[in-house]
């Protein structure tokens, strides 16, 4: 006698959503070069982020030290510079402000 024990699942029977089907060399062959040449692609979309990414940053090199040398000309220097290395942000202090309405 039968009952629910017996019946086939897809785990049982080893179904697939897609039938293997076997390579055969060309088709391999294929596949594989299809793969290089995604790949290549690839790459060569990666290098010219690179370039455009160097390209960038050396033009905002270029711009600070240019901003840098505007403001030493401008004799400003001291008191618009970036703080030293040991002294920590916001050294100044708070600023007053009257609550007078």
């Amino acid at each position: 006698m039968k009952g629910l024990a017996d019946l086939k699942t897809a785990r049982h029977v080893k179904m697939r959503g897609m039938p293997q089907v076997a390579q055969s060399p060309p088709i391999e062959l294929f596949m594989l070069g299809k793969q290089k040449e995604r790949l290549e692609k690839e790459e060569q979309q990666l290098l010219k982020a690179l370039q455009r990414t160097q390209h960038t940053l050396r033009h905002l090199a270029q711009r600070l030290e240019s901003l840098r040398q505007e403001i030493a000309r401008e004799g400003g220097g001291a008191a618009n510079a970036e703080p030293a290395a040991g002294e920590p942000h916001g050294t100044r202090g708070w600023q007053t402000m009257p609550l007078t309405y």
